[in-house]
């Protein structure tokens, strides 16, 4: 694991994905590729452009699957169509890179013989392998709008015990129309004076007892609600 070439959390996804339930390699080399990159969008002066063509890549299920999608994306129109990425304020150096990173771990599965495998359009299982990774960065949202951790901890001491979700999030744009009760994340980080959750994916609360019964006995979905 420590030797993959991607952080040691998206080596775990890696493996996860090979697991039959998931399923799912092709869809997770290719996110954790699209992770390992910084930000694949282009600098412009043009704000509501940037965030137009953000919006457009954007899915109901969360951040990850919107990465996956930018990368399928480019992957079929990038031959015949040179200008796609640019049109689309999308860097094709980073795209590329990311197609290099995805032959890699795909490569790193084979050494292990581990299977490759795809869950084509099936998105839950894709949702369900990112709660089975991240189970320990597991949040629910409160009535105010924030969220809450779902593992304890000692709220007092504490740096943060309340998040927002991160507003590059793709889950934060249609917090109104349909917030993500239950969501895991990839790491929180600080913007402003608020914590903030960053690359989201909603899961189902259910999900997290039977993905991780190790560690959660069971999560109440109604909890979200009533919580203050």
């Amino acid at each position: 694991l420590a030797h993959g070439p991607v952080p040691l959390l998206l080596m775990k996804l890696m493996l996860l994905a090979a697991e039959p339930q998931f399923s799912c390699t092709s869809e997770a080399a290719a996110i954790c590729a699209m992770l390992s990159l910084k930000d694949p969008w282009l600098q412009s002066t043009n704000r509501d452009r940037l965030s137009a063509c953000k919006a457009s890549f954007g899915v109901y299920e969360g951040d990850l699957v919107t990465l996956l999608n930018v990368y399928g994306q480019y992957q079929t129109y990038y031959e015949s169509d040179p200008e796609w990425a640019k049109r689309h304020l999308l860097s094709e150096a980073l795209l590329q890179r990311a197609f290099r990173v995805k032959r890699q771990l795909e490569g790193y599965m084979q050494l292990l013989e581990l299977p490759l495998s795809s869950c084509g359009h099936e998105v839950e299982k894709l949702q369900r392998l990112a709660c089975a990774t991240l189970f320990l960065n597991s949040a629910r949202r409160l009535p105010n709008g924030t969220y809450r951790l779902c593992r304890p901890i000692d709220e007092v001491r504490a740096p943060h015990s309340r998040f927002h979700l991160h507003p590059a999030s793709i889950l934060t744009g249609i917090q109104n129309e349909a917030p993500a009760d239950f969501v895991v994340f990839l790491a929180a980080e600080g913007v402003g004076d608020r914590a903030c959750l960053r690359h989201c994916t909603r899961v189902q609360p259910q999900w997290l007892p039977e993905l991780a019964p190790h560690y959660f006995k069971g999560v109440d979905a109604q909890r979200a609600a009533q919580d203050v």
